[in-house]
């Protein structure tokens, strides 16, 4: 084989290769500005903000937990249905208002403001 380009690589194809490698470039681009974008939307909840959203639940808490202790000596006396649901209403509430505080007692707490 007596042909001048004959193992080489034809342009055509180089040509495609470096096109392809190029979209796949100014994907990740986009990927990496997109994910610095929600890095930035993330900020970490001042200690004051904080305190004020837990002591917030807890006065939230001792209001249920009173409505709660009204609604046990009802039930106890006359037990209508109504009452049984607001009684589980109630200890469902006051359930998630403990998770929520445990969850704001961590020491560090970011805030994803993106949703």
């Amino acid at each position: 084989m007596d042909k001048k380009d004959y193992g080489k690589v034809p342009a055509y194809l180089t040509k495609h290769k470096d096109e392809i490698e190029e979209e796949y470039r100014i994907v990740k681009e986009m990927q990496e500005q997109e994910e610095e974008l929600r890095q930035r939307r993330k900020y970490l909840i001042p200690e004051e903000e904080r305190q004020q959203l837990i002591d917030a639940l807890k006065k939230k808490w001792d209001v249920l937990h009173h409505d709660y202790q009204a609604i046990i000596t009802k039930v106890t006396k006359v037990n209508p249905l109504g009452l049984k649901t607001m009684k589980e209403n109630l200890e469902k509430e006051m359930e998630q208002i403990e998770k929520d505080i445990d969850k704001l007692n961590k020491k560090y707490i970011f805030v994803d403001s993106t949703q």
